[in-house]
């Protein structure tokens, strides 16, 4: 418990990952391409149940230019396992004025050879440090869905056969909206089924983190289309 502590109030420089390439930078924040590396201070009432937390930071808030960062930070004792495209059994939460919810629309359905399906994908994020990935919710970006299909057998028999896959997505937002409220929910002990259908590994050979965190709940205030 004290290793933990001194680990979560150390303070160090940025490290951004490129690709595959990790260099330091001074700065607090990155490009918006970039995901970035930082160690941060831990709640001293962290718990097992909220061993990670999920912050989110509006950047833009322009009805066509929807920015936001995530920041995901291990609270925990140990190393978690996460998807660096923030894409796997990552939700997005996004309501109207009215609470009516704005669904994200599906832009392209990803074919397999699209999609970097490799292990290094997932990385560990050590205890008291901070994982961030920079989103313009209105431009298409990943989203993995995952649910169960049917077949039907020669006797006809119904079978359940999990699916997954990645697809683009993006929010439109409705014309008269003046505020948005978001949140970002992670439900990593959600079925796996479609995990290993799209990816061809379970999420136990990789050790990816099966807890489940909540974000803050945020009010955006979105400015109006400028008329030209």
């Amino acid at each position: 418990m004290q290793s933990q502590r001194m680990s979560c109030a150390i303070a160090v420089v940025v490290a951004c990952l490129f690709g595959n390439a990790i260099s330091f930078a001074a700065g607090r924040h990155c490009h918006r391409q970039m995901r970035c590396f930082q160690v941060v201070g831990c709640q001293s009432t962290t718990t097992a149940a909220n061993s990670v937390s999920i912050t989110i930071v509006p950047l833009e808030h322009q009805k066509e230019r929807l920015v936001v960062r995530i920041d995901v930070t291990n609270c925990s004792g140990a190393p978690i396992i996460w998807d660096s495209e923030f894409a796997s059994f990552v939700n997005w939460d996004l309501r109207s004025d009215d609470g009516s919810r704005i669904e994200p629309i599906s832009v392209k359905i990803l074919e397999r050879t699209e999609s970097p399906r490799k292990k290094s994908r997932f990385v560990a994020i050590k205890p008291g440090q901070l994982l961030s990935k920079t989103f313009d919710l209105t431009s298409p970006f990943r989203h993995f869905t995952h649910g169960h299909g049917s077949v039907i057998a020669s006797n006809g028999t119904y079978f359940h056969v999990p699916t997954g896959v990645e697809e683009q997505v993006k929010f439109v937002l409705p014309g008269t909206v003046q505020n948005v409220l978001m949140s970002v929910q992670y439900t990593g002990d959600e079925d796996f089924g479609g995990f290993n259908a799209w990816f061809g590994y379970s999420p136990a050979e990789i050790k990816l983190w099966t807890g489940r965190a909540k974000s803050n709940e945020i009010r955006i205030p979105i400015t109006p289309v400028r008329n030209e």
